[in-house]
């Protein structure tokens, strides 16, 4: 019933304000993120979320972001779950416990990233997963993995098309809200331990050294691999306009495998991040 009543005041959200409770909190300023993160979370964003403990005793969170790998690296932790929560959260329900623990995060080729939660929209419209209003929307949608380049298009350009999409769970929390959004608040970075999908081997080398024990995550090392999303150089280009602040992150971090709090690495993404602009609303 709890899951049931959240997804209800996410769409009761989105249909008020046009976005995503995440995003609300990525570009507002400070005061009011703490405010809405008060209101909405209290204390229970800690309270409720799965936390391990770093070999020198530190909190270790890591923030699961949506299609980006986070169940293998739950289970590589030995947590049975673990929710999709803004970093945000964490920081305005507690400042001062944010401040002394270790956050992590995973990105996603943002293109992938896509196409990932379009396949797994139309798998479990299939599967009849769902209620007969979403197995509506999802045969509205006609996703295939043949058309899938032209689905992402349209949902990149077309705002009638978003419209459809969002109107189902797996939308809203997929497009609606962007990678950065987990991970941001008014421009800063507020996650500086970063890796991507592609190289869950240093994910599982970080892990092993944080929490003084052997973490392996199995994931093939793909990271000279180009999506094959890529090689449609157009489609790409849409991709990079509309989704800037998840691509300014995601070519960092790729670039240098991965970045670590503290480093000279961390302080130019922070940077980075805080200069790239977010991409206007479809009209």
């Amino acid at each position: 019933m709890g899951f049931v009543f959240r997804f209800f005041l996410q769409d009761c959200y989105f249909r008020t304000f046009g976005e995503h409770f995440f995003t609300t909190l990525a570009r507002s300023k400070p005061s009011v993120s703490k405010t809405l993160v008060k209101l909405n979370y209290g204390d229970r964003a800690w309270n409720t979320y799965p936390i391990s403990k770093c070999a020198d005793g530190r909190e270790l969170l890591f923030i699961h972001i949506p299609k980006c790998g986070g169940t293998s690296v739950a289970h590589a932790l030995g947590w049975p779950y673990n929710r999709h929560l803004s970093t945000s959260a964490f920081l305005f329900s507690d400042p001062e416990r944010f401040a002394k623990a270790e956050f992590f995060a995973v990105f996603r080729n943002p293109l992938e990233r896509l196409g990932s939660n379009l396949m797994h929209m139309e798998n479990k419209g299939r599967s009849k997963q769902i209620d007969n209003r979403e197995e509506k929307l999802f045969a509205e949608l006609g996703i295939t993995s043949e058309n899938l380049p032209q689905q992402i298009r349209k949902l990149l350009t077309d705002r009638s098309y978003q419209k459809i999409y969002q109107g189902t769970n797996g939308g809203r929390s997929g497009f609606s809200v962007m990678q950065s959004d987990y991970v941001t608040q008014h421009g800063k970075l507020l996650v500086p331990n970063l890796f991507t999908l592609d190289r869950m081997d240093l994910v599982g080398e970080w892990l092993t050294e944080q929490v003084g024990k052997p973490i392996e995550i199995p994931r093939k090392n793909a990271s000279r691999q180009r999506s094959p999303l890529e090689e449609d150089k157009e489609l790409e280009a849409i991709a990079r306009e509309r989704l800037a602040p998840d691509y300014a992150v995601y070519d960092f971090v790729r670039k240098h495998g991965a970045v670590h709090a503290g480093t000279d690495e961390a302080r130019e993404l922070a940077e980075i991040v805080a200069k790239t602009p977010r991409p206007s609303k479809l009209r």
